[in-house]
């Protein structure tokens, strides 16, 4: 039965999966110049559906598992319906069918990761009273405005989101602070719209004072949502197969207490797991020189993450989010290399030649880093 669920998934994927906005197969850019590039760039073309088949496998058989259970028990004590048979076998193995619930939540927490296949990240300029389409969204900029307290100025743009298939979802007002004793590096100020499909994230980059033009940084992220309701599976998992059960000579309040301890430990690992990635972006992100820098073609997309900044004040930001002077003139010599028609693999080599190879977001594929990939495999070994 896992088996069939599995290929009845990936064949529905396959056939309705792009017309739902979730396509089997992406295409994705190439992180990585040469053979090895190549090869990596097919592989994350296929995880999408890799991972909904593995889930939907997972999925399948824990389904089995209870279903099994269920019937057994059936068999055995005629009479109990199915809830009361369910109820009662857990309550039998508490820690086996604990762990069931705490693997359908990790699957549904990976479904969650899955998503980032399909995100969307736009950047673009709007003039007040513009609207834009992003994926299933119509972005409307209503205009910027300004408030000032003791410390800071701060300038919003406030934006209105609504679904292209009617419906709002409210009002976003992404900004931009700029504090009296750092009016050099302003902070960007994020605004969330938070759904069951998707999360959205609105970052102001500019605004003019004079035309009110602003430019933002659009991302949508999907099944984000997922995660988070995947982990609450987890925790209730760890807390059925935690649960206490009482022995002879046992106090029933220690037996409690000893659970309660273990549960405790369970969430806050939990937790922890969870909230690492996002903890690693907040400190990766956490620089003054942080900020939106606005690109103008799609090799400039491609070149500007790949080069770190080597000002020494920023924590290596990439080109395409350091908004310091160091970051703003290796912006301008990447431009001036563009415009000349300069191969990137060249520009990549200027920065070496500058900054070594430690200034690459990704090591060359070339040299003794060539076979960095072996590191891994006799790690392994």
């Amino acid at each position: 039965m896992p088996l069939v669920v599995m290929a009845v998934v990936v064949v529905a994927h396959l056939a309705l999966g792009r017309r739902l906005g979730f396509p089997a197969l992406v295409s994705t850019p190439e992180i990585y110049p040469g053979v090895l590039g190549t090869l990596l760039r097919g592989l994350n073309a296929v995880l999408p559906l890799v991972s909904s088949a593995l889930c939907s496998f997972n999925f399948a058989v824990i389904a089995q598992e209870f279903w099994r259970g269920v019937v057994a028990r059936q068999n055995s004590q005629p009479g109990e319906n199915a809830l009361t048979a369910l109820v009662r076998l857990v309550n039998r193995s508490k820690r086996r069918y604990g762990g069931y619930v705490v693997h359908a939540g990790v699957a549904l927490m990976f479904v969650g990761f899955t998503g980032k296949a399909w995100g969307v990240d736009r950047e673009t300029s709007m003039k007040p009273g513009e609207s834009q389409v992003v994926d299933n969204y119509r972005i409307t900029y209503k205009g910027p405005r300004m408030e000032v307290d003791p410390g800071k100025r701060m300038v919003f743009a406030d934006v209105q989101v609504d679904r292209v298939d009617g419906g709002s979802l409210g009002l976003a007002s992404p900004a931009k602070f700029i504090y009296r004793k750092m009016a050099e590096q302003p902070t960007s100020e994020v605004a969330m719209i938070h759904t069951l499909r998707d999360d959205i994230y609105l970052v102001l980059g500019t605004a003019n004072p004079q035309t009110k033009v602003a430019t933002f940084q659009i991302h949508i992220n999907p099944l984000v949502s997922y995660i988070w309701l995947g982990l609450i599976i987890v925790i209730m998992g760890a807390t059925i197969g935690l649960w206490p059960e009482l022995v002879l000579g046992e106090s029933g309040a220690w037996a409690y207490a000893r659970a309660a301890g273990s549960l405790a430990s369970s969430i806050l690992l939990a937790f922890a797991i969870a909230a690492t990635p996002g903890r690693a972006f907040a400190q990766a992100t956490s620089s003054l020189h942080a900020g939106t820098v606005e690109t103008h073609s799609q090799e400039e997309r491609e070149v500007f993450p790949m080069l770190l900044c080597q000002c020494g004040g920023c924590a290596r930001l990439p080109l395409d989010g350091c908004i310091c002077s160091t970051a703003e003139e290796e912006r301008a010599r990447v431009r001036t290399m563009l415009a000349s028609h300069t191969p990137k693999q060249a520009i990549f080599d200027d920065y070496v030649s500058r900054y070594g190879t430690a200034a690459l977001a990704v090591p060359p594929n070339k040299g003794k880093l060539s076979a960095i990939w072996l590191v891994p495999v006799l790690g392994v070994i």
